[in-house]
């Protein structure tokens, strides 16, 4: 599908606006649906983002977020495809890793691709913060913590 006009080379605004606007809406549904079934209230506050990636991992559509989730959320997927060359519909990948795109190991990203037939077309990426990592006090977030060991990766 193209979001030109058939034989004028020019852009489509009502297609280019629908598609985007759709996209849009799929990335607050996402976020909505982790909101309305978490229990923890620094989701209910609203703290997480919901962003779409195009199948070169490039940001086409993010939901409101804090800005260092949604502008990053490219960067928690892009380690995804050459780590893996068995993708396939159905999969959901988790990353936590502060060195393979993620800035807050307590951030959790999951990351799911999105097929037409068999060829990868989008990915969709969920980043909420847990609550017990495995840090050296139960928390998500220790600013003084030392090293990321002791943060609990």
């Amino acid at each position: 599908m193209s979001v030109r006009a058939v034989g004028t080379g020019k852009l489509d605004p009502v297609l280019l606006a629908t598609l985007a606007n759709r996209l849009d809406s799929i990335a607050r549904e996402s976020m909505q649906a982790c909101v309305q079934s978490a229990r923890s209230s620094v989701l209910q506050a609203r703290d997480l983002s919901a962003s779409i990636s195009d199948s070169r991992v490039r940001l086409v559509s993010i939901a409101q977020g804090l800005p260092i989730h949604v502008l990053t959320s490219n960067m928690s997927i892009a380690p995804i495809p050459e780590l893996f060359d068995d993708i396939a519909p159905g999969d959901c990948f988790l990353n936590n890793s502060p060195f393979l795109g993620c800035a807050h190991h307590a951030d959790y990203c999951f990351c799911t691709p999105v097929f037409h037939g068999d060829k990868l077309m989008f990915w969709v990426m969920l980043r909420a913060p847990q609550a017990e990592t495995g840090a050296s006090e139960p928390s998500v977030y220790l600013p003084f913590a030392k090293d990321v060991y002791e943060e609990g990766i």
